[in-house]
């Protein structure tokens, strides 16, 4: 044999090794991201009885949860990039109330939402940046239909050069602000809907042979690169609502955000936002209006009246606690503000209220003690 041949005999032993080691890697990473979706949502989901499926979706990895019947009818279906972050998507119904727990951890999400606590929307987003258990009852007959994309801090380090707070902070107050409001670009809306129809693809299948090996293969790729195009949309939506400000600017906004959220039951203070934005007075209104979208002062009275409707869901909490608990010194002003957002009064909006809340994730807890009033009232 010459050596010319030789050398390309060894080349194409090179290229079919780096080929096999190619596939072994992803055949790891599907097995790792299998094994993650397991960890993370087999426990919380059997308790409403969404349970694993045998496997049905071939190639493209991820898991299959069905209804049991018996508490539950529907799906849930789950995919993972290893533990970067996770594809999620399901349409069940609750055929009994149930008590479910769940552990959240650090994460960003972007959702579309067509039932279940939160109003239908196109898209929303919300920052966990904290890791904590939360648990809810949720009453039979409640339909849940939504698909969201959950960023681990995993993610934003290994693709973005540091954590979710460093990264996402400031587009994510700006988004969690506006919630279904916010100025989506309509490719985010695309991506979501295209997720939620790969995601029906494998819940509808009924045995392995159901998906071809290359209808696994073309999802996987679909899964993956939806999961950076969605990110790579949301960095856009920072240029596209804060980008003009400058990025530190942001970053002081984004800390004004969170600690009005953290002391609503508070007085806030301009000096205190003007200390943490690290801005003068004059600077801090014109750069809050153009990242927000509204004042400091009107984004304050939004947000109390929002925190208001959540405690409002627990039909044990007094009016006049609801009102020291969202920073009004008597709950005369607080029922005055109350209705110029919503047009009725406390008591009113209680008596009509429906289980709905504004995306926040640290309003499972407060919810769960929401529904147990609600049904102590049986509808009063």
């Amino acid at each position: 044999m010459k050596n010319g041949e030789s050398d390309r005999f060894k080349g194409r032993g090179a290229e079919d090794e780096r080929g096999i080691a190619k596939t072994c890697g992803r055949r790891d990473a599907r097995e790792e991201g299998a094994r993650f979706v397991n960890e993370t949502f087999d426990d919380a989901l059997a308790r409403i009885g969404l349970l694993p499926a045998p496997p049905v979706t071939g190639e493209a990895g991820g898991v299959l949860y069905r209804g049991d019947g018996v508490r539950s009818t529907g799906w849930y279906w789950a995919w993972s990039l290893g533990r970067e972050a996770v594809v999620a998507s399901c349409d069940f119904t609750l055929l009994c109330s149930c008590e479910f727990s769940f552990d959240f951890h650090r994460y960003f999400a972007v959702r579309r939402e067509r039932a279940g606590l939160l109003p239908p929307c196109e898209a929303r987003a919300f920052l966990e940046t904290r890791s904590r258990p939360a648990a809810l009852l949720l009453p039979r007959g409640i339909r849940f239909a939504y698909t969201e994309v959950e960023y681990a801090d995993e993610y934003c380090r290994a693709n973005l050069g540091g954590g979710l707070t460093e990264v996402l902070g400031p587009v994510a107050a700006v988004l969690q602000a506006t919630g279904e409001r916010g100025a989506w670009r309509p490719e985010v809306v695309s991506l979501l809907k295209a997720l939620e129809e790969t995601a029906r693809t494998h819940a509808g299948q009924t045995s392995r042979s159901g998906l071809s090996r290359a209808s696994c293969a073309s999802d996987e790729l679909i899964l993956r690169g939806s999961v950076d195009a969605l990110m790579g949309q949301v960095l856009r939506m920072e240029g596209d609502r804060i980008g003009s400000v400058g990025r530190d600017d942001a970053f002081g906004i984004a800390a004004v955000v969170e600690h009005i959220r953290a002391h609503l039951d508070e007085p806030l203070r301009q000096e205190d936002f003007l200390a943490l934005s690290r801005m003068g007075k004059t600077k801090f209104k014109s750069v809050f209006k153009a990242v927000m979208g509204k004042t400091a002062a009107g984004f304050v009275a939004e947000t109390r009246i929002e925190h208001a409707c959540q405690l409002l869901l627990d039909g044990s909490m007094a009016v006049t606690d609801v009102a020291r608990a969202c920073g009004y010194e008597s709950p005369t002003s607080f029922s005055a503000a109350f209705r110029r957002r919503t047009g009725l009064s406390p008591r009113a909006w209680r008596r009509r209220a429906r289980i709905a809340f504004s995306g926040d994730p640290q309003a499972f807890v407060r919810l769960a003690q929401g529904i147990k009033g609600m049904e102590r009232e049986g509808g009063r």
